[in-house]
């Protein structure tokens, strides 16, 4: 089956990814896409009266999925095209025991998508064709989710997170390696830095080009320092305090757990990701770069 549309963002400047742009500059797009989802007389009324193109992506994603292909500009990650199936493919009704499975195809020769369609058990003749919208999702909670486009349900979310387990952060505290310094105030020497000759280690451009001062160097080694400017957070606070007791460091025990917030971002684009693939019939593609 033929994949009709296909884009990046919903919005954005660049025309080849905007589903916007695409349905303003791409001639009968806009028009096969209103044909083809069978709009309700409420949307054909907004598009009387609006932007038949905000009716479009409204309805878009009861239509569309999406694969995913190694990123060229940031390595190790991956970027999501979503596409459409032709007038064929997207009437194919959702079941929760389907006859067929659909899986989307990178064709590197063609150097285009198409999806396959195979039967998962034989069909009889005039057996309506259909196709699991959350193929290998076997939790319910988590199927009501990823078929609210098509059958708004009631999800019961606890308006508060449940709280995690002391053992969960001791094995993320073992993962990282975090280990505060002794509290005993006797053992926490005072430090008071030179006041002129200031030796500092950091490998930050931008501290090493801003700090200009006379009143201090740059050294290679970070024992030699007097300071110690790091890009991260110290993890193992323990043994960098009895390594360089005299040493001012811009990090404080357990810091990750207040400026860490890009692992937390990590986290949510990786299982974003891993929720759109579940949209493409839970297959994952990984198109190499032709």
């Amino acid at each position: 089956m033929d994949h009709c549309w296909t884009w990046r963002d919903r919005d954005c400047k660049d025309p080849s990814v905007s589903a916007r742009k695409q349905l303003e500059m791409v001639d009968g797009l806009k028009e096969r896409m209103i044909g083809m989802m069978d709009l309700d007389e409420k949307s054909l009324q907004r598009i009387i009266e609006d932007s038949s193109i905000d009716v479009i992506l409204d309805e878009v994603w009861k239509y569309n999925q999406t694969y995913s292909f190694p990123s060229e500009t940031n390595p190790g990650q991956f970027e999501n095209l979503w596409y459409c199936l032709d007038e064929f493919g997207s009437r194919i009704r959702h079941h929760g025991d389907p006859n067929f499975i659909c899986v989307p195809l990178f064709i590197t020769f063609y150097g285009y998508s198409i999806s396959v369609l195979f039967p998962k058990r034989s069909a009889a003749y005039c057996d309506e064709i259909t196709r699991d919208y959350c193929n290998g999702i076997k939790d319910l909670d988590q199927r009501r989710v990823l078929m609210y486009p098509w059958a708004p349900s009631k999800i019961d979310v606890p308006p508060i997170a449940p709280l995690k387990m002391i053992k969960f952060f001791e094995k993320v505290s073992d993962q990282l390696d975090a280990k505060s310094p002794s509290l005993d105030s006797d053992l926490i020497p005072f430090i008071t830095p030179p006041s002129g000759n200031i030796a500092v280690f950091s490998k930050c451009k931008f501290i090493k080009r801003l700090l200009s001062s006379e009143k201090y160097h740059f050294v290679e080694e970070k024992s030699d320092a007097d300071i110690v400017w790091l890009n991260e957070p110290v993890g193992n606070f323990e043994d960098f305090f009895n390594e360089g007791p005299h040493q001012i460091v811009n990090s404080y025990p357990f810091e990750y757990l207040f400026t860490g917030r890009f692992i937390s971002v990590n986290s949510h684009i990786y299982a974003y990701t891993n929720l759109i693939m579940i949209f493409s019939d839970g297959v994952s593609i990984r198109i190499n770069k032709i």
